[in-house]
């Protein structure tokens, strides 16, 4: 009887040893749990500031008066293109709509248009052209190939890359200032990628 008591003092220590083990990694488990940290799959792109002196505008700009019912107190272009050359290396084309007010001249990007974002690098050639290399980040198109651009200097400056540049027969020119819509607003326009995977 002595023997068989033992036994069952033996195994009752066992079951309670047992259990103790399992409450202490499942308690281990848990902190593990909490511990760990879900990356935000949906984080908001770095926004970079840009300096008026990096940008550029296409020179022949169409602009056309709105209807007739409507106060005409500005105008509007849908042939629009703002180009970014960043010190970095970085480069951005943005295609917009811009409104200009008849008195002050004064131009805006249209925020409630669809625009179209090329985003990637540029760098000099020995002959002193410029090639930028970059991919569609925003529009409504999906799988659009990846651009190479060959820019020409037209006329040198001595405290930015260019006076006049060209590409494709267009001529860009440095946006002349103040005449300037808001920096922050193109610069979220840049960041703002549309055509990230899912």
């Amino acid at each position: 009887m002595k023997k068989l008591t033992f036994q069952i003092i033996v195994a009752l220590c066992a079951v309670s040893l047992n259990l103790a083990v399992l409450s202490s990694c499942a308690s281990s488990a848990n902190e593990l749990e909490q511990e760990i940290v879900v990356p935000e799959t949906n984080a908001k792109p770095q926004i970079e500031p840009i300096n008026s002196s990096w940008i550029y505008i296409n020179k022949e700009i169409k602009w056309e008066s709105p209807p007739k019912q409507i106060a005409q107190t500005f105008q509007g272009s849908l042939n629009s293109t703002i180009v970014v050359f960043y010190p970095s290396g970085e480069f951005a084309s943005v295609g917009c709509t811009l409104y200009r007010n008849n008195k002050t001249k004064q131009m805006s990007i249209s925020a409630g248009d669809d625009f179209s974002v090329l985003k990637g690098t540029w760098k000099r050639n020995d002959d002193g052209s410029i090639t930028a290399t970059s991919r569609l980040t925003h529009g409504v198109i999906r799988n659009y190939p990846e651009q190479v651009q060959q820019w020409t200097i037209l006329k040198q400056s001595s405290d930015r890359i260019a006076n006049v540049l060209e590409l494709n027969e267009q001529k860009y020119v440095p946006f002349q200032f103040p005449n300037v819509w808001n920096l922050d607003q193109l610069a979220a326009m840049i960041a703002d990628d549309n055509q990230r995977p899912n």
